[in-house]
């Protein structure tokens, strides 16, 4: 199972911090620092200068049940940040059709909602 993540811009460092700190205390290594920066836009905007969102789609699937709870307790904390599981392989179309459902776009990107 993967998780789309997406974060309203406001709490990127907040989220990247956290992110951060899951992945010291879980995996135990460094890392993490960089999970949302890959910005989202509004669909309808001619300006890409200034991200609306972030997001990211990690896979958890390794996680056991006590380390997913400590997951999702610490994005329970960060304001706005909005979280789906999906299943990749039976839907991998999943993160491009909810990005389209919430007037999202990756860049200058045409999102298909087809996964292609």
């Amino acid at each position: 199972m993967r998780t789309l993540i997406i974060i309203p811009a406001s709490s990127q460092s907040e989220a990247n911090a956290a992110a951060q700190a899951l992945q010291e205390q879980i995996v135990g290594t460094s890392g993490g620092q960089f999970t949302f920066t890959v910005p989202l836009f509004a669909a309808r905007a001619q300006d890409d200068s200034t991200p609306t969102n972030y997001w990211s789609a990690p896979n958890f699937s390794q996680l056991t049940e006590a380390q997913m709870s400590t997951v999702t307790t610490a994005m329970s904390q960060i304001a706005g940040l909005q979280s789906w599981r999906y299943d990749g392989d039976s839907n991998p179309g999943f993160p491009a059709q909810k990005l389209v459902e919430l007037g999202l776009r990756v860049g200058r990107s045409t999102i298909s909602t087809t996964g292609t």
